[in-house]
Formats: C-alpha cells, sequence, structure tokens
C-alpha cells in the first residue's frame, strides 16, 4: 500500500495468479506501470494505491490466487481493504484491469454493476458525468460488456471481484477493462496519462460534491423530523382530554 488519498487505485493482475487451483491468469501488460504513474501524478495525499509486492513475490518465487477467486473470509485483498475503509469514510475506488483488443469494439469499459446494485442513486449520477468527461479522452468506452466488476456467474457466492468486495465495504468503486492497445498508448504518451489523470480528478470532484450534497439533505430532513417530533411532544403536552360526563 502507498499513499493515504480518497481516491483509491487497485490492480490485482500485475502479476501471475492462480485460478481454481490449477489455471494460470497471466499478468496484464503494462497495468502495474501505468497504476504507478497515475499514483505519482495524483500524489500520496490525494492517491492510495493497493496492488501486489511485486519485488517480494519474485524473491520468493510465489504464485498467489487470484483475488477474484478467492473467498472473502481468506483474501488478504478484503482484509487490507477492510483496513483503508476503517481510516477513511469513503473513497473513490478504480480497479484497473487489461482485455485483449479482441475482447471489445471499445478501448475503455466500465463495470458499474456492483456500484449500480449497491448504490443505485450514486451510481446515476456517476454515470451521468463520467459520460460527460470519458468523452474528452476521444477514446471509445462502453458500460454494458461482461466486465462489469461482479463476477461470473459460475462464481461461488463468496468469491467476489475486488470491485464488489470493495463496494460491500462502502467504497464507490469501478472497474476499468483497458485494451492492449491503450494500454501501450498510456505507457508510452504522457499526455494520454495526464488526460487519463485529469480525468480521474474531476471524476473524484463531483463523487465529492454529490456526496457534500447528500449530507446535507440528509442532514435537512434530520432537522425536520426533529422538530416535527419536538412540536408533536409539545402538542401532546398541552392537549385537553375531553372528559364524559355521568348520564342523569
Amino acid at each position: 500500500i502507498k499513499g493515504h488519498g480518497p481516491i483509491l487505485i487497485t490492480a490485482p493482475h500485475t502479476i501471475k495468479t492462480i485460478r481454481k487451483s490449477k489455471y494460470i491468469h497471466k499478468k496484464e501488460t503494462y497495468i502495474n506501470n501505468i497504476i504507478h504513474k497515475i499514483y505519482n501524478k495524483l500524489g500520496p495525499e490525494l492517491c492510495t494505491l493497493l496492488t501486489w509486492d511485486i519485488d517480494y513475490i519474485k524473491k520468493y518465487g510465489l504464485f498467489p490466487t487470484d483475488p477474484n477467486h478467492i473467498s472473502i473470509n481468506k483474501s488478504i485483498w478484503f482484509k487490507q481493504l477492510k483496513e483503508l475503509k476503517s481510516k477513511r469514510k469513503y473513497y473513490f475506488h478504480l480497479d484497473f484491469h487489461g482485455m485483449k483488443n479482441s475482447s471489445s469494439k471499445n478501448d475503455i469499459e466500465i463495470g458499474m454493476k456492483a456500484i449500480r446494485l449497491y448504490h443505485k442513486g450514486i451510481s446515476q449520477h456517476m454515470k451521468k458525468y463520467i459520460n460527460i468527461y470519458f468523452k474528452k479522452l476521444h477514446k471509445s468506452f462502453g458500460f454494458h460488456s461482461i466486465y462489469q466488476g461482479w463476477g461470473k456467474t459460475t462464481y461461488n457466492t463468496k468469491k467476489y471481484t475486488i470491485t464488489r468486495q470493495a463496494i460491500l465495504l462502502g467504497f464507490f468503486s469501478l472497474q476499468l477493462e483497458l485494451s492492449f492497445d491503450y494500454r501501450k498508448e498510456l505507457y508510452e504518451n504522457k499526455k494520454s496519462l495526464d488526460n487519463l489523470v485529469k480525468i480521474i480528478k474531476k471524476v473524484y470532484k463531483d463523487l465529492k460534491e454529490t456526496m457534500r450534497k447528500r449530507r446535507k439533505i440528509k442532514t435537512t430532513h434530520k432537522a425536520i423530523k426533529k422538530k416535527k417530533n419536538r412540536f408533536k411532544t409539545r402538542k401532546n403536552k398541552y392537549k385537553i382530554k375531553s372528559i364524559k360526563l355521568p348520564r342523569h
């Protein structure tokens, strides 16, 4: 873990990982370099980076289990996410992945299923301004591919993607799948990377403003409810009960 900012960047496939105890999932090219460059540009005050310690893994010849294919009760990633959540009320979370060029017609696929199901109102706001800002990247993108940050239907119900794990803890999480060509461009072209960092900042800023407005509305509703209850109590205190007179 690096940094302590409210924008959380994760990438579980920067190394080879094992799925279902026998299949090897290859590392996703350029992702490790890209996320570290994004972290350096955002800085530790604004960004938190969570990924594998590649030097440690190489030193001891380890082959960790894919974090998307392990029970959350046994996941060191879920444990780290819980620790992060205890330090801050909310994070804007981007989980970076790499897809093949042939996997989608788009350069970027944005997975929002988890946030849509757990934070419906906020996800609607987020999708609106993500749609506006991502157009400025001049890259094709979509929201409805197979990459939803949710997991396949064949998954055990306790084996959640990193995006879904974070959502369960209260993060505002998106899964970003980047094509090979776009990853290569981000790796080689400083301007392209700078543009992506600007977009991340803008989306975070709008999410922060949305959260501020929701808190204000919530506080106002609580104050109104409290005032109504106080008035009701006072009214009942001075209410004159009708007395039935005996019949003669």
